[in-house]
């Protein structure tokens, strides 16, 4: 390659390697950096801590006219931190109160997220309700699902709550219901499934966005290993950012009915650490974890919740490389030896996803237990397939280069194995 030539490649490598993300412009260098998988540790499809090679995104907005709109992940920062030292991937996952009076400046901003599915968790008489309910209004080309989990709105609680401590009630039983009502965990099964499926960016909604939304939010969170503590501290959010919403609702409610009535539904306006602790409470004495709530409540497949913490903790893409991987190695179809010297042909075939299996019962097992074959003479320019003989001691395998490449030492000898390609 000419000086010219070289000169060129440089620049278009160096031009190839700047990327744009979040706004921002990085040159990343264009050499390849090393994938690191030693810190695989979540569950089956294993964990990436890959949130340190994301942006730092800017906080969340604050959407002027959905009130008690957020990042499951956290608004700032890098997201919460779970409990292995990874963070919540943000700008992946939002939750909210209801969409019904979005303004066309939060429209827009909705537009800037990128959002792509939006999930009502109102049931019909809610989004019916011509006082509190409404139809949502979406950005275009967002799609809409409805997912009725049903709820008592405001004016039904207006005519049978009769004092604070019945509303502070209310919603402990409401939460431990999310439990023990069949219905609602079939509600709560679709909007997780849903959203484990879904490609892009994602929201779901109730009415306030406080207890079945704040409900979803606290499983995911689990899901992703966030903290007992900073779980809680999420959830008590929706008091402050509904503080200012509350407030007119409650000065609303005095006015048009009574001052008591506006005090007793007062707790039901808001959150409670008592709420979410009375559901948390019945997992545990249903279930007995949440892993077990997912799996055997609400009927949650591994697969399911593999996929959610992938998008929660940002492992999709290294989900997706192992499994590519896994299934190039399951494709190899044999492993062809080049002799260096040595006269040893007592080598192992390694091959992680797939082992040589025999249907002979008489052939000797290797350190792993799986039958195999002994090494057959190898003759001048003959393909040579290794077996795994018990009596030759235990070779050591040494990764080099990639997954598809095997260098065997042994104490009689050395050779190379590669996979035949």
């Amino acid at each position: 390659m000419s000086t010219r030539s070289r000169m060129s490649f440089a620049r278009t490598a160096k031009a190839a390697a700047l990327v744009v993300t979040g706004g921002l412009l990085f040159a990343a260098p264009a050499t390849a950096i090393p994938l690191d998988l030693g810190s695989l540790n979540t569950g089956s499809l294993g964990s990436v801590d890959l949130g340190s090679l994301d942006p730092v995104l800017a906080p969340t907005p604050n959407l002027a006219s959905v009130a008690n709109f957020r990042d499951v992940a956290g608004n700032d920062a890098r997201g919460y931190a779970t409990v292995d030292g990874s963070h919540l991937k943000r700008g992946v996952i939002y939750r909210s109160n209801a969409l019904t009076a979005t303004s066309d400046a939060d429209k827009a901003t909705l537009t800037g997220l990128g959002l792509a599915d939006a999930y009502d968790l109102r049931g019909a008489t809610e989004i019916s309700n011509p006082f509190i309910g409404g139809a949502d209004k979406l950005p275009d080309g967002v799609t809409y699902t409805n997912i009725p989990i049903e709820f008592k709105d405001l004016t039904q609680l207006a005519t049978t709550i009769k004092s604070p401590e019945e509303a502070k009630q209310f919603l402990v039983d409401t939460n431990r219901s999310f439990v023990t009502d069949p219905v609602r965990r079939a509600g709560f099964k679709q909007v997780l499934s849903d959203i484990a499926a879904g490609d892009g960016v994602q929201l779901f909604h109730c009415t306030s966005g406080k207890d079945r939304t704040g409900w979803t939010a606290m499983l995911l969170q689990s899901i992703a290993g966030v903290p007992a503590q900073t779980i809680m501290d999420d959830y008590l959010l929706s008091n402050t950012y509904l503080q200012a919403t509350n407030e007119k609702i409650l000065a609303q409610i005095s006015q048009a009915l009574s001052p008591q009535v506006a005090t007793n539904l007062e707790p039901a306006l808001g959150v409670d650490a008592s709420y979410l602790e009375a559901g948390l409470a019945q997992i545990t004495s249903d279930y007995g974890t949440v892993d077990g709530y997912l799996t055997d409540g609400l009927g949650l497949t591994p697969d399911t919740i593999a996929l959610l913490k992938a998008k929660l903790v940002g492992q999709f893409l290294a989900a997706k490389t192992l499994e590519r991987t896994s299934t190039s190695r399951r494709r190899t179809p044999g492993i062809r030896s080049r002799r260096r010297g040595g006269a040893c042909r007592d080598m192992v075939r390694r091959q992680v996803s797939t082992p040589i299996r025999s249907n002979r019962s008489d052939r000797p097992r290797c350190g792993s237990g799986t039958r195999c074959r002994r090494a057959r003479p190898a003759g001048p320019g003959r393909r040579q397939l290794f077996g795994c003989p018990t009596t030759s001691g235990n070779p050591r395998p040494l990764l080099r280069g990639s997954l598809s490449t095997v260098q065997t030492q042994h104490a009689k000898g050395r050779t190379t194995s590669r996979a035949r390609r």
